[in-house]
């Protein structure tokens, strides 16, 4: 997929800008569990998705993680955060859950363009806004809703995005996606399994009642 398949100011440009945005996209195959740190002295610029599996994360100072969103493939990773909230305290962190095949393109780069091309700016606008409200979403979620709904609608993400019921994720795993600990997500799925949801074995938690998760999810 050519970087130009992201880009729907791409005909917009200029011959120049054009030529600009050819030199320093980069495509990079990266491994599986690689992270990428976002700071506002060295924000990461656009990466796009050509294939794979990008986690966006809130990363505290104690080491705590949380999920923010995740991204598949012909999707945008612009993260806001050094944009626009500098002092945040966390670090917002992205990691390829699977291998994955990345466009770049350096953030000093990218506004530029935006500075002086009007189509670019708007992308940027919708793009910075859209992460925000899915940020907001998210921390919305954290501070008002319960964790078992919460994990039972991570779960069913989780089997939408693999097309799978058997979901090999640990505990641990999902204790880091959700912000939490493991004993914790334990608990909850031991709950789930004797509630005939779920059914339990080592690394695995295969869904049984994906629309008894459903209704629980919206609780």
């Amino acid at each position: 997929m050519p970087i130009t398949d992201f880009l729907p100011f791409w005909d917009e440009l200029d011959e120049k800008d054009r030529t600009l945005l050819k030199q320093h996209a980069q495509r990079l195959p990266v491994a599986s569990g690689a992270a990428f740190r976002e700071t506002a002295d060295e924000p990461l610029g656009v990466m796009l998705i050509e294939k794979g599996l990008l986690r966006i994360y809130m990363l505290s100072a104690a080491g705590q993680e949380m999920t923010l969103y995740r991204l598949q493939a012909g999707e945008v990773c612009i993260l806001p955060a050094a944009f626009l909230l500098p002092d945040l305290p966390f670090d917002i962190m992205a990691e390829t859950e699977r291998e994955t095949i990345l466009w770049t393109l350096p953030a000093r780069i990218f506004t530029q363009l935006a500075e002086h091309s009007l189509p670019v700016a708007r992308w940027n606008s919708q793009l910075l806004s859209g992460r925000l409200l899915t940020m907001t979403a998210c921390i919305s979620q954290l501070l008002w809703k319960h964790l078992d709904s919460r994990l039972a609608g991570f779960l069913l993400e989780e089997s939408r995005i693999e097309q799978t019921a058997c979901l090999h994720i640990t505990h641990e795993r999902l204790a880091g996606h959700l912000g939490t600990a493991r004993e914790v997500i334990s608990r909850i799925l031991q709950h789930f399994q004797h509630q005939g949801l779920v059914r339990l074995t080592r690394g695995t938690v295969e869904i049984l009642d994906s629309e008894g998760l459903r209704r629980l999810s919206l609780l």
